[in-house]
């Protein structure tokens, strides 16, 4: 029997898997533990690329707006808030012209307690936390594009700082081809008219809107393109391993350091295989099993990059807890109206028509046109959904594993497993 250990919620399942099948486990090759978190943070503050030093860019009247993510993401922000509040005060920049604004995009309001575990019980009290609100117009202020022709609407306390400094963590992501970056600031704190435009269905359906897709991706392209409009931006983003560890981070420019980043990680987590599979097991680890929602967008890594790594017709058993059921917005009802993923598709085709959440929901109608999904939670996806959608339910990975022979009708079957599945970066060789 093949032994491995996955992650699952806040813990470790052991799973045996029979050894008469090909399986191969697929990792990022992430230093085991980092070397000194905070020396990492410093070096890249210290040597920002293509950007003039952050001491440099402020002074004592400067207002300064620090972006950071929200709970859906596992970004270490309360170890990076305390570096880059020291060196905005070795600048004399002055505590209450300091905001921290939470980038929650159109995800769930955060809790206080969510708050103070993000940045920490003694940064929540001595600076001014928000979070951004796309609902409240109030909180909102239009801003033009780089072309003059347009404009955008963001959050007021962003909008009205001098400087912009975006954290974030660097992974593979759907829509914008990776995590961080102007990703911070579009979705993080726009408006609804750019989220709707950006992750629209005609941006989701473009054929390089991939998992590791950035030159050619409309929507990351679009979203640099309108968030240099609020330069003067400065960005610290990490890369993390599988305990969530900086082991390494990049600062600077927008776009160049981001890319950085990005060559950085994929150093790591970018992994090619020769030939696509039968079954992937995909793991979602805690944050990014809060729901179906978040969790699709780690089976994406499996089915939509430019070569995916599971033919056409396989099977995915997506593995994750998703406590907080389907998801948010309009993306449960999406998925439950219409049960069907070419009925879903073709309702969101539709000229006109938006629903928050959309992007997840067209995403997972992709996911299932694809291949077989086999679930395995024992969260709060509810029962009936199991029931009316193509997706089916497994009570382990083992469970799971002898579902998909039955369906592929294969006594011996090939398959890969993700344990990391959403920081990892799978790819056919070409």
């Amino acid at each position: 029997m093949l032994q491995v250990k996955i992650p699952y919620a806040k813990e470790y399942w052991e799973v045996n898997l029979p050894d008469i099948d090909q399986i191969d486990i697929i990792n990022p090759t992430y230093p085991d533990s980092a070397r000194n978190e905070e020396i990492l943070v410093w070096k890249a503050l210290g040597h920002p690329i293509e950007k003039t030093p952050l001491t440099r860019l402020v002074n004592q009247d400067s207002k300064v707006a620090i972006i950071v993510d929200d709970v859906t993401r596992p970004t270490p922000t309360k170890k990076l808030l305390p570096p880059l509040m020291e060196a905005l005060h070795k600048s004399r920049v002055k505590k209450e012209n300091i905001t921290i604004i939470f980038a929650r995009g159109t995800h769930r309001r955060l809790t206080e307690d969510e708050e103070k575990k993000l940045v920490g019980p003694e940064m929540w009290h001595q600076y001014r936390v928000v979070q951004h609100d796309f609902e409240n117009e109030a909180t909102l202020v239009p801003i033009k594009d780089s072309s003059g022709k347009s404009q955008i609407k963001v959050n007021k306390w962003a909008a009205e700082a001098d400087l912009r400094i975006l954290t974030g963590f660097i992974k593979p992501h759907i829509i914008a081809g990776y995590s961080g970056g102007a990703k911070s600031i579009l979705p993080g704190i726009a408006g609804l008219d750019f989220i709707r435009s950006n992750h629209s269905y005609r941006f989701l359906s473009h054929p390089s809107c991939n998992v590791g897709a950035i030159a050619d991706s409309p929507a990351r392209q679009d979203m640099e393109r309108k968030a240099r409009c609020l330069e003067p931006i400065f960005i610290l983003n990490v890369v993390l391993n599988q305990k969530n560890e900086i082991v390494q981070a990049v600062a600077g420019d927008l776009v160049a350091a981001h890319r950085k980043g990005v060559e950085i990680f994929n150093g790591m987590a970018k992994v090619e295989v020769e030939s696509a599979a039968d079954v992937v097991i995909v793991c979602c680890p805690n944050p990014t099993d809060l729901n179906l929602y978040q969790a699709c967008f780690g089976a994406a890594v499996a089915i939509r990059t430019e070569r995916p790594i599971l033919r056409r017709g396989g099977v995915v058993v997506l593995v994750a807890h998703c406590p907080e059921g389907l998801g948010e917005g309009g993306f449960p009802e999406l998925i439950t109206t219409y049960n069907q993923p070419q009925e879903l598709l073709r309702a969101l085709a539709k000229p006109g028509f938006f629903e928050l959440g959309q992007w997840g929901a067209q995403l997972w109608a992709d996911i299932l046109n694809f291949a077989s999904v086999i679930m395995v939670s024992d969260g709060g996806i509810p029962k009936d959904y199991y029931r009316s959608s193509p997706m089916r339910h497994a009570s382990s990975v083992e469970q799971a594993w002898e579902q998909a022979k039955k369906i592929l009708n294969k006594k011996k079957i090939h398959g890969y497993i993700l344990p990391q599945a959403p920081f990892t970066f799978p790819i056919l060789s070409s």
